[in-house]
């Protein structure tokens, strides 16, 4: 989410945007997908600003929701997850709007995101979740080669998930912390040692 300080307005970032863009075309092309009780899409998106819990401006969640009835996706079918701030957040809290027992090999969970991203992505949903998915990738990433140090992240990642059970949350963000620390490590510069 962009958000312009001196109009205190707030739009959607391109790559939110192309989210939304793919989750219509998806219903356009599969409305069967969404005949099932099971059949909704989740817009996930906390808001910009938070003072003691106290939510602020317009959430990515209420702004994906509205470009999806721009879409002419049906409101009935939209169901907005405010609260997250991460990915790891957007499956945890996307539980309440899903009927995990509807939610099978026929009726997938369908998830919606960027080439680049789709295997973290898919990699928390099954943690988080522990349902049949379905990869909805976005087109503006799909083929992006992942570099060296990109798949190295994802092995360390995987790693730390490594033993956790299905639907254990609190152990989830727990590695999910772990990995964010490693990563704020990782980006500092490296010292060298001079003679």
């Amino acid at each position: 989410m962009e958000t312009d300080l001196e109009s205190n307005s707030y739009r959607l970032s391109s790559d939110a945007l192309a989210r939304a863009e793919r989750a219509a075309a998806f219903y356009h092309k599969n409305p069967r997908a969404f005949a099932s009780e099971a059949g909704r899409i989740v817009c996930s998106g906390a808001y910009p600003h938070l003072y003691e819990d106290v939510a602020f401006g317009v959430s990515e969640a209420g702004l994906m929701a509205d470009q999806l009835l721009a879409f002419d996706v049906p409101a009935d079918l939209i169901e907005k997850e405010e609260r997250s701030r991460s990915t790891l957040g957007n499956f945890i809290q996307a539980r309440d709007f899903l009927d995990m027992n509807q939610l099978n090999k026929e009726h997938p969970l369908g998830v919606v995101t960027h080439g680049w991203h789709m295997q973290r992505a898919v990699l928390l949903a099954k943690r988080a979740l522990n349902v049949p998915l379905r990869e909805i990738a976005v087109n503006n990433h799909d083929g992006v080669r992942r570099t060296v140090q990109e798949k190295t992240l994802y092995g360390v990642y995987e790693w730390m998930l490594r033993g956790i059970q299905p639907g254990d949350t609190a152990a989830l963000q727990h590695a999910e912390h772990r990995f964010q620390k490693f990563i704020a490590k990782a980006r500092r510069p490296v010292r060298r040692l001079t003679k």
